[in-house]
């Protein structure tokens, strides 16, 4: 897992939150939402410690998840009917070190309904000592009932710049982190993923081949045998398609500063004039069809060899 902890501190939302208990009305429940679950959750564990007080052994406890009064679930398994119930008893408790008591539950989209429907009295109704902090990347899956009962916080989604600094915290850096953090769709957790790939920069240079070198049915062979094996991730390869066709759509519309790939924008700016305004909205629909037919399990390698062919002939058909 990434260190969001300097990201986060500079974030107008925790400011707030800061500024909020130094005042005395910082709300009981909150439910902080952010496409990266894992930033979700981290965000939750750094307001735990504002709530607690920040002190250095306080931090390294809530780090460890060793803090008596602050209680953390979700994690390693989804949220329950008992573990609502747990905490439902547990709020009766007094704190054991201070004046709070913090629940976070990481996942939240996850939570069923019965679960949800257990901690509502006690989101309505919460003791004056505990704390509730829901981390979710969605709050689609969760009750409107639990969802009036909290403090939203939605958690600024990180610029690519920004999530290439946070894998450079981590040590990853160099081209893989770039592209990693383009075609994560400001998902840090998810450039991780990818740049920890050993098959991702290489599934990124087979792309831009395909564009730049397929030209002909014959050719569908070649790129069949690049896209395949245990590697092979059928939506990053979809992410790279479209953030290239989008970039190609750019150049050729002279907006050259909103290029996401700009670190090939010389070899982009040649495979360019092989294609029309008209062949790249088509390929980027076929991305969309692709991705709409994998919610229906369809066999994968004749629906790749299909996006493929449907690639040659629109940029055959609608050469520039």
């Amino acid at each position: 897992m990434l260190d969001y902890s300097a990201y986060i501190k500079s974030r107008k939302s925790f400011l707030k939150l800061k500024d909020d208990k130094q005042k005395g009305r910082l709300a009981h429940t909150f439910l902080v939402e952010a496409k990266d679950g894992d930033l979700a959750f981290a965000y939750a564990k750094m307001m735990a410690k504002i709530i607690i007080g920040e002190s250095e052994i306080s931090n390294n406890k809530i780090d460890k998840d060793i803090h008596p009064d602050v209680k953390v679930f979700g994690v390693q398994k989804k949220f329950t009917a008992d573990d609502a119930s747990e905490i439902v008893s547990d709020v009766l408790v007094l704190p054991f070190e201070g004046e709070s008591k913090v629940y976070i539950i990481a996942n939240a989209e996850a939570m069923n309904e019965e679960s949800q429907n257990k901690l509502l009295k006690t989101l309505e109704e919460p003791p004056h000592s505990s704390y509730f902090i829901m981390a979710a990347r969605t709050e689609k899956t969760l009750l409107q009932t639990v969802i009036s009962r909290s403090k939203k916080v939605l958690v600024e989604e990180p610029t690519e710049s920004e999530i290439e600094a946070l894998l450079g915290w981590a040590g990853h850096k160099g081209e893989g982190a770039k592209v990693a953090s383009i075609c994560s769709a400001g998902d840090a957790s998810k450039a991780l993923k990818m740049v920890e790939s050993n098959s991702f920069v290489k599934l990124y240079d087979n792309v831009l081949e395909m564009f730049r070198t397929m030209n002909s049915s014959r050719d569908i062979l070649r790129f069949i045998q690049k896209f395949s094996g245990r590697d092979f991730v059928i939506g990053d390869f979809l992410t790279i398609v479209e953030s290239i066709a989008m970039d190609l759509v750019y150049i050729i519309s002279h907006a050259d500063k909103l290029l996401l790939n700009r670190h090939r924008l010389s070899e982009l700016k040649v495979i360019a004039s092989g294609f029309s305004p008209s062949a790249l909205s088509k390929i980027l629909k076929e991305c969309f069809d692709f991705r709409e037919s994998l919610y229906y399990n369809v066999n994968m390698t004749p629906a790749l060899d299909g996006f493929l062919l449907k690639f040659v002939e629109v940029k055959v058909k609608c050469k520039k």
